[in-house]
């Protein structure tokens, strides 16, 4: 009788096993979810230990250009080809991440986040979920909700820098960012100083933003990064996608493009100075 019933459970545990194992080809969702879950778990206790206050900042060199490597909307080719050329060249960059889109499809997952914040990158509040609306409040709920999960999830640096979906500039919603105490915020053409304490203080960084796509040619590049040492003025590469795919809605640069670029201000680091976003006003 003992026997029969060992074998018994012995069956039962190969039946559950092999059903298991049939069930993450079947079903690979719930399995890549659960994985994707630990991995937070385990990026999150990392996150939790580390003080990204006690990162030193880029100290700024005032006889160079500071050039800033911007990436908006959290894509996923962010980490897999942008991260390894920027480090390969000991750079770091800034992205600007939309919480609700974090772990989806295409998108940055938290670990992949995190793992760029304790390398130092900028991470930026480009709002919660990317919804424009005429209504500024909506617009403010927005940002608070990003800046809540950010601090929830330890990634505080740049929780109060925000990003504006579209570009689009809003004297009255920077009006309403100014009151809830956020530090800047990027537009499309500029990045707004904000001052709670005193409005009046509220100025425009001396920066130019430079939208990059695979139909940027570098010739043109370069002639934007002289423009801005002419002008003493820091110069910003926004990007979204990189990849070798052509876009035709403009918002994919291609690693070949981004290492050519990389390489010229590298053979030029006596004129050129690669700083993330928040090392710009880390002393301000």
């Amino acid at each position: 009788a003992y026997m029969k019933l060992f074998n018994i459970k012995r069956f039962n545990i190969a039946t559950i096993l092999a059903a298991f194992s049939l069930s993450i080809f079947m079903y690979p969702r719930p399995i890549l979810f659960l994985s994707q879950t630990v991995k937070d778990f385990r990026e999150a206790i990392k996150l939790s230990n580390y003080d990204s206050n006690n990162e030193t900042a880029e100290l700024i060199d005032e006889d160079r250009t500071q050039v800033v490597f911007m990436f908006d909307g959290g894509w996923k080719s962010v980490y897999s080809d942008a991260y390894p050329i920027l480090k390969k060249y000991g750079y770091k960059g800034s992205i600007s991440i939309i919480p609700s889109l974090v772990n989806e499809a295409e998108h940055l997952s938290y670990s992949q986040i995190g793992e760029l914040y304790m390398n130092g990158w900028s991470v930026l509040n480009h709002s919660y979920s990317y919804k424009t609306s005429t209504d500024c409040y909506k617009m403010l709920k927005e940002f608070q909700l990003a800046m809540d999960w950010m601090e929830k999830r330890f990634l505080t640096k740049g929780k109060k820098m925000a990003v504006i979906p579209y570009g689009c500039n809003n004297p009255y919603l920077i009006k309403l960012l100014i009151d809830a105490g956020y530090d800047n915020v990027r537009t499309q053409d500029n990045v707004i100083v904000l001052d709670a304490t005193n409005p009046k203080n509220t100025i425009y960084y001396p920066i130019t933003i430079i939208g990059l796509n695979q139909d940027s040619e570098f010739s043109e590049v370069k002639s934007y990064l002289f423009k801005a040492m002419n002008e003493e003025r820091g110069i910003a590469f926004v990007m979204n996608k990189i990849g070798q795919t052509y876009d035709r809605y403009g918002t994919t640069y291609s690693p070949d493009q981004l290492r050519e670029l990389l390489e010229y201000i590298h053979a030029n680091e006596d004129k050129f100075q690669v700083v993330t976003y928040t090392d710009l006003f880390a002393s301000s």
